[in-house]
Protein backbone atom coordinates (compact mmCIF):
# COMPACT_ATOMS: atom_id res chain seq x y z
CA UNK A 1 0.00 0.00 0.00
CA UNK A 2 2.91 2.28 0.84
CA UNK A 3 4.69 1.75 -2.49
CA UNK A 4 1.30 2.62 -4.28
CA UNK A 5 1.20 5.76 -2.69
CA UNK A 6 4.62 6.42 -2.90
CA UNK A 7 4.14 6.31 -7.03
CA UNK A 8 0.64 7.90 -7.06
CA UNK A 9 2.44 10.97 -5.63
CA UNK A 10 5.17 10.32 -8.03
CA UNK A 11 3.05 10.52 -10.81
CA UNK A 12 1.22 13.65 -9.64
CA UNK A 13 4.78 15.14 -9.18
CA UNK A 14 5.22 15.07 -13.29
CA UNK A 15 2.22 16.96 -13.95
CA UNK A 16 1.67 20.71 -12.98
CA UNK A 17 -1.22 20.36 -10.25
CA UNK A 18 1.93 21.10 -7.92
CA UNK A 19 2.11 24.61 -8.42
CA UNK A 20 -1.83 24.68 -7.47
CA UNK A 21 -0.01 23.66 -3.74
CA UNK A 22 2.39 27.15 -3.26
CA UNK A 23 4.73 27.72 -0.77
CA UNK A 24 2.56 26.88 1.99
CA UNK A 25 3.28 22.95 2.46
CA UNK A 26 6.89 23.21 1.34
CA UNK A 27 7.10 24.34 5.06
CA UNK A 28 10.80 25.77 5.93
CA UNK A 29 12.73 22.90 5.14
CA UNK A 30 13.24 19.66 3.34
CA UNK A 31 15.35 16.89 5.06
CA UNK A 32 15.88 14.07 2.81
CA UNK A 33 16.38 10.89 4.17
CA UNK A 34 18.94 8.74 1.80
CA UNK A 35 21.35 5.07 2.99
CA UNK A 36 23.18 3.41 -0.21
CA UNK A 37 24.57 4.58 -2.96
CA UNK A 38 25.62 2.61 -6.23
CA UNK A 39 27.28 2.68 -9.35
CA UNK A 40 24.82 3.88 -12.09
CA UNK A 41 25.23 0.49 -13.94
CA UNK A 42 25.07 -1.65 -10.34
CA UNK A 43 22.53 -4.49 -9.92
CA UNK A 44 20.86 -3.93 -6.56
CA UNK A 45 18.58 -6.47 -4.47
CA UNK A 46 17.62 -3.72 -1.91
CA UNK A 47 15.50 -1.66 -4.13
CA UNK A 48 14.31 1.14 -1.67
CA UNK A 49 17.37 1.83 0.26
CA UNK A 50 19.89 2.38 -3.23
CA UNK A 51 19.91 5.16 -5.01
CA UNK A 52 22.77 5.36 -8.40
CA UNK A 53 25.15 8.19 -7.68
CA UNK A 54 23.70 10.01 -10.86
CA UNK A 55 20.66 10.16 -9.85
CA UNK A 56 22.38 11.55 -6.07
CA UNK A 57 24.22 14.34 -8.15
CA UNK A 58 20.91 15.27 -10.42
CA UNK A 59 18.80 15.98 -6.74
CA UNK A 60 21.93 18.04 -5.99
CA UNK A 61 21.98 19.65 -9.05
CA UNK A 62 18.30 19.96 -8.75
CA UNK A 63 18.30 21.32 -5.57
CA UNK A 64 20.72 24.23 -6.42
CA UNK A 65 18.61 24.84 -9.66
CA UNK A 66 15.75 26.04 -7.59
CA UNK A 67 17.39 28.32 -5.53
CA UNK A 68 17.11 26.38 -1.93
CA UNK A 69 19.33 26.81 0.85
CA UNK A 70 21.61 23.35 0.84
CA UNK A 71 22.47 23.47 4.97
CA UNK A 72 23.73 21.77 7.65
CA UNK A 73 21.77 19.98 10.83
CA UNK A 74 23.76 22.64 12.93
CA UNK A 75 22.69 25.54 10.33
CA UNK A 76 18.63 23.91 10.62
CA UNK A 77 18.85 23.70 14.51
CA UNK A 78 19.87 27.35 15.13
CA UNK A 79 17.21 28.66 12.10
CA UNK A 80 14.33 26.85 13.66
CA UNK A 81 15.22 27.89 17.23
CA UNK A 82 15.65 31.52 16.47
CA UNK A 83 12.31 30.89 15.21
CA UNK A 84 12.04 33.34 12.21
CA UNK A 85 11.45 32.41 8.70
CA UNK A 86 14.11 31.52 6.69
CA UNK A 87 14.49 33.79 3.98
CA UNK A 88 14.57 30.99 1.51
CA UNK A 89 13.89 27.24 2.14
CA UNK A 90 16.33 24.99 3.26
CA UNK A 91 17.19 21.48 2.34
CA UNK A 92 19.59 19.00 4.63
CA UNK A 93 21.03 15.88 3.32
CA UNK A 94 21.05 13.30 5.50
CA UNK A 95 22.40 9.47 5.03
CA UNK A 96 21.71 6.71 7.53
CA UNK A 97 23.95 3.69 9.30
CA UNK A 98 27.59 4.30 7.31
CA UNK A 99 27.88 2.38 4.47
CA UNK A 100 31.65 2.50 2.78
CA UNK A 101 29.73 3.84 -0.48
CA UNK A 102 28.73 7.21 1.27
CA UNK A 103 32.59 8.02 1.65
CA UNK A 104 33.64 6.30 -2.26
CA UNK A 105 30.35 7.72 -3.84
CA UNK A 106 27.91 10.21 -2.10
CA UNK A 107 30.89 12.40 -0.68
CA UNK A 108 32.50 13.10 -4.01
CA UNK A 109 29.16 13.94 -5.06
CA UNK A 110 28.84 16.60 -2.28
CA UNK A 111 32.53 18.09 -2.30
CA UNK A 112 32.00 18.69 -6.18
CA UNK A 113 29.40 21.21 -5.06
CA UNK A 114 30.36 22.15 -1.88
CA UNK A 115 27.58 21.01 -0.01
CA UNK A 116 26.83 20.01 3.38
CA UNK A 117 25.40 16.69 4.27
CA UNK A 118 25.03 14.58 7.46
CA UNK A 119 25.94 10.66 8.42
CA UNK A 120 23.83 9.16 11.29
CA UNK A 121 26.38 6.77 11.83
CA UNK A 122 25.39 3.43 13.72
CA UNK A 123 28.39 2.50 15.61
CA UNK A 124 28.05 -1.05 15.26
CA UNK A 125 28.79 -0.86 11.78
CA UNK A 126 32.46 0.64 11.82
CA UNK A 127 32.61 -2.17 15.27
CA UNK A 128 31.30 -5.08 13.30
CA UNK A 129 28.87 -5.73 15.68
CA UNK A 130 25.24 -5.13 15.14
CA UNK A 131 22.50 -6.75 13.38
CA UNK A 132 22.89 -6.67 9.29
CA UNK A 133 20.46 -9.44 8.17
CA UNK A 134 19.02 -7.34 4.95
CA UNK A 135 22.93 -7.07 3.98
CA UNK A 136 23.43 -10.68 4.13
CA UNK A 137 20.21 -11.57 2.01
CA UNK A 138 21.29 -8.78 -0.38
CA UNK A 139 24.57 -10.37 -1.09
CA UNK A 140 23.30 -13.86 -0.82
CA UNK A 141 20.63 -12.74 -3.56
CA UNK A 142 23.17 -10.97 -6.09
CA UNK A 143 25.74 -14.09 -5.69
CA UNK A 144 23.62 -17.26 -6.44
CA UNK A 145 20.84 -17.63 -9.11
CA UNK A 146 18.43 -19.64 -6.79
CA UNK A 147 17.79 -18.85 -3.41
CA UNK A 148 15.98 -21.91 -1.42
CA UNK A 149 14.82 -21.08 2.32
CA UNK A 150 14.18 -24.14 4.34
CA UNK A 151 12.75 -23.05 7.86
CA UNK A 152 10.17 -23.97 10.11
CA UNK A 153 6.63 -23.34 8.29
CA UNK A 154 8.58 -21.89 5.49
CA UNK A 155 10.05 -23.79 2.38
CA UNK A 156 10.27 -22.04 -0.92
CA UNK A 157 13.01 -21.53 -3.41
CA UNK A 158 12.93 -18.20 -5.11
CA UNK A 159 14.55 -17.35 -8.62
CA UNK A 160 17.09 -15.10 -8.70
CA UNK A 161 19.12 -14.99 -11.91
CA UNK A 162 17.82 -12.08 -13.63
CA UNK A 163 17.91 -8.30 -11.91
CA UNK A 164 14.53 -8.31 -11.97
CA UNK A 165 14.30 -11.72 -10.20
CA UNK A 166 16.70 -10.66 -7.42
CA UNK A 167 14.90 -7.55 -6.39
CA UNK A 168 11.48 -9.98 -6.16
CA UNK A 169 13.49 -12.36 -4.27
CA UNK A 170 14.86 -10.19 -1.71
CA UNK A 171 11.39 -8.58 -1.63
CA UNK A 172 9.56 -11.71 -0.74
CA UNK A 173 11.99 -12.79 1.50
CA UNK A 174 12.70 -10.02 3.24
CA UNK A 175 8.60 -9.26 3.88
CA UNK A 176 8.48 -12.41 5.55
CA UNK A 177 11.54 -13.16 7.79
CA UNK A 178 12.09 -13.05 11.41
CA UNK A 179 15.52 -11.37 11.23
CA UNK A 180 17.41 -13.18 13.91
CA UNK A 181 16.13 -16.82 12.11
CA UNK A 182 17.29 -15.76 8.64
CA UNK A 183 20.78 -14.39 9.66
CA UNK A 184 21.05 -17.93 11.48
CA UNK A 185 20.12 -19.82 8.11
CA UNK A 186 21.77 -17.88 5.58
CA UNK A 187 25.32 -18.46 7.84
CA UNK A 188 24.32 -21.92 7.85
CA UNK A 189 23.29 -22.32 4.37
CA UNK A 190 25.38 -20.28 2.42
CA UNK A 191 28.34 -19.47 4.67
CA UNK A 192 27.84 -15.56 5.13
CA UNK A 193 27.50 -14.09 8.64
CA UNK A 194 26.33 -10.45 9.35
CA UNK A 195 30.25 -9.12 10.55
CA UNK A 196 31.11 -10.49 6.98
CA UNK A 197 28.83 -8.66 5.45
CA UNK A 198 29.81 -5.65 7.33
CA UNK A 199 33.30 -5.95 6.73
CA UNK A 200 32.27 -5.63 2.82
CA UNK A 201 29.67 -3.24 2.67
CA UNK A 202 30.21 -0.71 5.95
CA UNK A 203 32.70 1.49 6.84
CA UNK A 204 35.74 0.76 9.01
CA UNK A 205 36.50 3.84 11.58
CA UNK A 206 39.17 4.44 9.49
CA UNK A 207 37.43 5.42 6.54
CA UNK A 208 34.91 7.68 9.00
CA UNK A 209 37.70 9.78 9.87
CA UNK A 210 38.49 10.26 6.71
CA UNK A 211 35.36 10.98 5.56
CA UNK A 212 35.24 13.94 8.20
CA UNK A 213 38.51 15.20 7.29
CA UNK A 214 37.17 16.09 4.05
CA UNK A 215 35.10 19.03 5.94
CA UNK A 216 31.53 19.08 4.78
CA UNK A 217 30.08 16.46 6.78
CA UNK A 218 28.75 16.50 10.13
CA UNK A 219 28.15 12.60 12.06
CA UNK A 220 25.46 12.34 14.09
CA UNK A 221 24.29 9.15 16.45
CA UNK A 222 22.28 6.64 15.14
CA UNK A 223 22.68 3.68 17.98
CA UNK A 224 25.00 1.12 18.73
CA UNK A 225 23.09 -1.57 17.47
CA UNK A 226 20.20 -0.18 15.13
CA UNK A 227 17.03 -1.49 17.18
CA UNK A 228 13.75 -0.21 17.36
CA UNK A 229 14.57 1.78 20.66
CA UNK A 230 10.63 1.84 21.65
CA UNK A 231 11.11 -1.64 21.91
CA UNK A 232 13.39 -1.30 24.51
CA UNK A 233 13.51 -0.39 28.28
CA UNK A 234 13.97 2.55 28.54
CA UNK A 235 17.76 2.38 30.33
CA UNK A 236 18.89 0.35 26.91
CA UNK A 237 17.18 2.57 24.76
CA UNK A 238 19.05 5.28 26.21
CA UNK A 239 22.63 3.45 26.59
CA UNK A 240 21.96 3.11 22.57
CA UNK A 241 21.66 6.65 22.17
CA UNK A 242 24.65 8.06 24.32
CA UNK A 243 26.69 5.13 23.75
CA UNK A 244 26.90 5.76 20.46
CA UNK A 245 27.52 9.15 20.94
CA UNK A 246 29.92 8.25 23.07
CA UNK A 247 31.99 5.43 21.11
CA UNK A 248 31.93 8.63 18.14
CA UNK A 249 33.39 10.68 20.21
CA UNK A 250 36.19 7.75 21.54
CA UNK A 251 36.84 6.80 17.73
CA UNK A 252 36.90 10.30 16.07
CA UNK A 253 37.20 13.02 18.72
CA UNK A 254 33.88 14.15 17.16
CA UNK A 255 30.97 15.47 19.80
CA UNK A 256 27.89 14.07 17.55
CA UNK A 257 24.80 16.40 18.26
CA UNK A 258 22.14 14.95 16.17
CA UNK A 259 20.51 11.47 16.42
CA UNK A 260 18.93 9.17 13.90
CA UNK A 261 16.24 6.67 15.67
CA UNK A 262 16.18 3.17 13.76
CA UNK A 263 13.52 2.27 11.90
CA UNK A 264 12.25 6.34 12.67
CA UNK A 265 8.14 5.21 12.54
CA UNK A 266 5.85 5.94 15.05
CA UNK A 267 6.27 2.27 16.35
CA UNK A 268 10.04 2.44 16.49
CA UNK A 269 10.26 6.06 18.45
CA UNK A 270 7.68 8.04 20.25
CA UNK A 271 7.44 10.52 22.84
CA UNK A 272 9.24 8.51 25.01
CA UNK A 273 12.44 8.10 22.66
CA UNK A 274 12.06 11.58 22.19
CA UNK A 275 12.57 12.81 25.73
CA UNK A 276 15.34 10.71 25.82
CA UNK A 277 17.35 12.70 23.03
CA UNK A 278 16.19 16.02 24.52
CA UNK A 279 17.32 15.14 28.27
CA UNK A 280 20.86 12.93 26.39
CA UNK A 281 21.22 16.61 24.66
CA UNK A 282 20.96 15.86 20.91
CA UNK A 283 20.10 19.72 19.62
CA UNK A 284 17.93 17.39 16.70
CA UNK A 285 16.58 13.92 16.32
CA UNK A 286 15.37 12.99 12.67
CA UNK A 287 12.64 10.64 12.12
CA UNK A 288 11.48 8.63 9.20
CA UNK A 289 8.00 10.71 9.38
CA UNK A 290 6.80 11.44 5.72
CA UNK A 291 6.61 15.65 6.06
CA UNK A 292 8.62 18.97 5.30
CA UNK A 293 9.51 20.65 8.31
CA UNK A 294 7.73 23.88 9.54
CA UNK A 295 8.86 26.75 11.48
CA UNK A 296 7.21 27.92 14.57
CA UNK A 297 6.85 26.16 18.03
CA UNK A 298 4.88 23.59 17.00
CA UNK A 299 8.10 21.68 15.68
CA UNK A 300 9.67 19.64 18.07
CA UNK A 301 12.92 19.23 17.23
CA UNK A 302 13.77 16.04 18.48
CA UNK A 303 10.83 14.43 16.34
CA UNK A 304 11.98 16.39 12.75
CA UNK A 305 10.26 14.55 10.01
CA UNK A 306 11.90 13.75 7.00
CA UNK A 307 11.95 12.45 3.35
CA UNK A 308 13.46 9.74 2.04
CA UNK A 309 14.88 9.17 -1.58
CA UNK A 310 13.41 5.75 -2.51
CA UNK A 311 15.46 3.71 -5.32
CA UNK A 312 12.52 2.37 -6.85
CA UNK A 313 11.46 5.88 -8.02
CA UNK A 314 14.84 7.63 -8.96
CA UNK A 315 13.63 10.37 -11.15
CA UNK A 316 13.15 14.53 -10.11
CA UNK A 317 9.39 14.14 -10.08
CA UNK A 318 10.00 12.24 -6.90
CA UNK A 319 12.19 15.18 -5.56
CA UNK A 320 9.85 17.90 -6.45
CA UNK A 321 6.61 15.78 -4.72
CA UNK A 322 8.90 16.00 -1.50
CA UNK A 323 9.99 19.73 -1.86
CA UNK A 324 6.43 20.85 -2.70
CA UNK A 325 5.16 19.63 0.53
CA UNK A 326 2.39 17.02 -0.97
CA UNK A 327 3.57 14.75 1.08
CA UNK A 328 3.14 16.65 4.19
CA UNK A 329 0.13 17.43 3.12
CA UNK A 330 -0.96 14.11 2.51
CA UNK A 331 0.45 13.26 5.95
CA UNK A 332 -1.34 15.56 7.92
CA UNK A 333 -4.63 14.85 6.34
CA UNK A 334 -4.32 11.54 8.20
CA UNK A 335 -3.95 13.40 11.32
CA UNK A 336 -0.10 11.19 12.06
CA UNK A 337 -0.04 11.46 15.68
CA UNK A 338 3.69 12.54 15.87
CA UNK A 339 3.46 15.68 13.78
CA UNK A 340 2.19 18.56 15.48
CA UNK A 341 3.91 21.48 13.47
CA UNK A 342 1.96 22.67 10.33
CA UNK A 343 1.66 25.49 8.23
CA UNK A 344 0.07 28.55 9.73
Amino acid sequence: MRELKDRALSLVGRTPALRLLGPRWAGAATVIMCHRVVPDDATVANMPLSIRQGYLAAVADEVVRRGLDVVSLDELHRRLAAGAPPPRPMVVFTFDDGYRDNLTLAAPVFAKRRLPWTLFLTTGFPDRSCDYWWGVLEAVVLRHERVEIELPGWHAAYPAGSPAEKRAAFAAIAARADPKALAAYLWARYGLTEAAALEEDAMSWAEVNRLAAGGLVEIGAHTITHRALAGLPAEEARHEMEGSRARIREMTGIEAAHFAYPFGDPGSAGEREFRLAREAGFRTAVTTIPSNVFAGGGQDLQALPRLGLDGRDQTLSQLAVHLSGLTSLVTLRRRHPLLAARPA
